[in-house]
C-alpha cells in the first residue's frame, strides 16, 4: 500500500468520525482522493466535494 493510499484512507476515517460526532449523515460512502496541485502553492490545500451517482 502506498503512502498516498494510507493518507487517503485515514482522511476518510477522520471525515466519517467528524460527521458522526456532529450528527451529520452522508448519502453514500466517503472517499478521499489526493491529487497533485497544478500550481506552486506548497502549503495550500483545496477541498472539493462531490456526490458520485449510485451504481446500479
Amino acid at each position: 500500500m502506498t503512502h498516498r493510499t494510507q493518507v487517503q484512507r485515514q482522511l476518510a476515517v477522520q471525515v466519517r468520525r467528524h460527521a458522526a460526532e456532529n450528527g451529520y449523515t452522508f448519502a453514500g460512502p466517503v472517499a478521499v482522493d489526493l491529487r497533485a496541485a497544478n500550481d506552486d502553492m506548497t502549503d495550500l490545500f483545496r477541498v472539493h466535494s462531490r456526490i458520485t451517482p449510485a451504481r446500479a
